[in-house]
């Protein structure tokens, strides 16, 4: 029998309102995959270790720790061509080294979706203070996200490691045209039908799944 080629691993780290949720429904419409939305997002909020006081007055979900969510992550899911996570860099603050030293996490091909600061966190900050829209009502800065996803990229490249930078105001202007280079970069399989679809949705992790397909896990 011959040798079961590995399937292709791609995370994304970003920071909130950097159109990731958009670029996320853009590759779930590759077939064949196995998606992960923000799963360290749910241990950073909900989990046993979660350091955010956003949704402190929810129930843990033991279920939700660091250790279960890289377990759930780095399973074989022989059966599909692809594993894509999409999560936020400050959800690993602290956590960075195991997905260069960990040997599931290894496997992943490391990618960035960024934006204008300016733009993405006074988008940011308009939507937390916005009850009505978010059910939020602070600004919490540490969701910020952009210094972390900065030291996360230099701990990467630091241990050699080469990762994909996307802007989003690229991806923006030209869809078609970056979601080709970005699949080519990371060894995804590129279909001229892949659409950019803009979508809203505030609440990470567990409160987002039923907005999105059945075929979002984690």
């Amino acid at each position: 029998m011959a040798p079961r080629t590995p399937n292709t691993r791609v995370v994304v780290w970003t920071a909130p309102r950097c159109v990731s949720t958009a670029f996320e429904r853009c590759v779930m419409e590759i077939p064949n995959g196995q998606i992960f939305h923000e799963p360290y997002t749910s241990a950073y909020y909900f989990g046993p270790e979660r350091t955010s006081r956003r949704y402190s007055s929810e129930d843990v979900d033991e279920h939700q720790s660091y250790s279960a969510v890289t377990a759930r992550l780095t399973g074989q899911f022989y059966d599909k061509d692809y594993v894509f996570v999409k999560d936020m860099a400050y959800c690993v603050k602290g956590r960075y080294h195991m997905f260069v030293q960990e040997e599931g996490l290894a496997s992943f091909k490391h990618t960035f979706l960024i934006r204008n600061p300016a733009k993405a966190i006074l988008s940011l900050y308009k939507a937390s203070v916005n009850s009505q829209l978010t059910g939020w009502d602070y600004f919490d800065e540490a969701e910020a996200g952009f210094t972390d996803m900065y030291d996360f990229y230099s701990t990467l490249t630091g241990a050699g490691r080469e990762v994909v930078v996307v802007d989003c105001d690229d991806l923006l202007c030209d869809p078609e045209g970056m979601m080709k280079l970005y699949c080519d970069a990371t060894g995804l399989a590129y279909r001229p039908d892949l659409r950019l679809r803009r979508t809203i949705c505030f609440k990470p992790a567990q409160g987002l799944i039923p907005l999105l397909a059945p075929s979002f896990q984690g």
